[in-house]
């Protein structure tokens, strides 16, 4: 519908949102258009689409109430967020009179603390990526390069150890976004500054500093076992699978889980708890909290201090644990 793909080339194009951040808000978005056309038909117009200036606050909470018994709380609050954004944009642009999301508000929901593993499991983790005698079939390589275990060289079971423990190491020192790091650029690497230079979510561009173990097994894997991946000699991102291109999220987490299940973590381990887990032991070692929100990459101050939780969290266990009269 016309309405709908205004919407979208407007947050693309003047507020510069990623493509996935469009693509969630065109997917909210469809859902609700395709309710109001199924559940009042009264309201599609000649062309087959919603008219959207008759739409009430009425019809919207049937819709809310209607998700709400298959999805979470916050995905519901997820999709009126994206719901409230539609219709400012519809009266901005004087596509609709009167806005008929604002009168609802947005039912507030206790944040659930994100999950994190400790500093001694991040060490494990990482050492469970190093070279040893692993069978090519355990690497992890994508489903699409699937090839007979056998034919697999030492030289590339040790290269692919080597290529997961920088990405790992970078990947926790960093506290990088799983997007950032399968898709980060060459151009984003700063050796002689020690930094990285990291375009976020939005196109916006923050600096993080590389570690010094980070950046050893970073330089390792780009002198040694990078050209073996790279076989056209000209690919752009810094990690690569088996065939020069791009790791994909999927096998970012198939990886983790891989490596996780062999330092002995749990199984439900995910990419972005070692993100988590950045902030957090950075917070625990005295980090400010608004540096950290610097280095997350966090536009709201408010997403960074959800950290201050776990913190309080810990030291609760640790009073119990020790003091006297807890």
């Amino acid at each position: 519908m016309n309405e709908l793909n205004e919407f979208l080339d407007y947050l693309a194009l003047e507020r510069g949102l990623a493509v996935q951040t469009c693509s969630a808000y065109e997917t909210d978005l469809e859902s609700f258009l395709g309710y109001i056309k199924k559940k009042f038909p009264d309201k599609i117009r000649p062309n087959g689409n919603v008219c959207i200036e008759s739409i009430t606050s009425d019809e919207i909470l049937q819709y809310l109430e209607h998700i709400g018994k298959e999805y979470s709380d916050s995905t519901v609050a997820r999709k009126l967020v994206a719901i409230k954004a539609f219709f400012v944009f519809l009266v901005i642009e004087d596509m609709i009179k009167t806005n008929p999301v604002e009168v609802i508000s947005t039912r507030k929901r206790e944040r659930r603390l994100p999950h994190t593993i400790s500093e001694e499991e991040v060490e494990r983790l990482i050492t469970a990526a190093e070279p040893k005698d692993i069978s090519l079939e355990e690497s992890l390589c994508e489903e699409a390069e699937k090839e007979d275990a056998a034919s697999a060289s030492t030289e590339m079971q040790d290269a692919i150890s080597i290529r997961d423990v920088a990405m790992l190491e970078l990947f926790y020192s960093c506290g990088l976004r799983v997007s950032e790091l399968v898709t980060l650029p060459f151009s984003a690497l700063h050796f002689d500054e020690g930094f990285l230079r990291i375009r976020g979510k939005g196109s916006k561009v923050r600096i993080v500093p590389l570690g010094a173990n980070a950046e050893t097994l970073l330089k390792k894997y780009l002198s040694t076992a990078r050209p073996m991946f790279n076989k056209l000699g000209d690919a752009v991102n810094v990690f690569l699978n088996r065939r020069g291109g791009c790791i994909s999220r999927v096998t970012m987490w198939r990886l983790i889980k891989k490596y996780a299940a062999m330092a002995g973590i749990s199984e439900e381990v995910s990419p972005h708890w070692l993100r988590h887990s950045f902030a957090t032991h950075l917070l625990a070692h005295g980090a400010p909290i608004r540096v950290i929100q610097e280095l997350l990459g966090h536009a709201n101050i408010g997403t960074t201090q959800i950290y201050t939780h776990i913190d309080a969290k810990r030291l609760q266990s640790i009073h119990k644990q020790f003091h006297p009269r807890s």
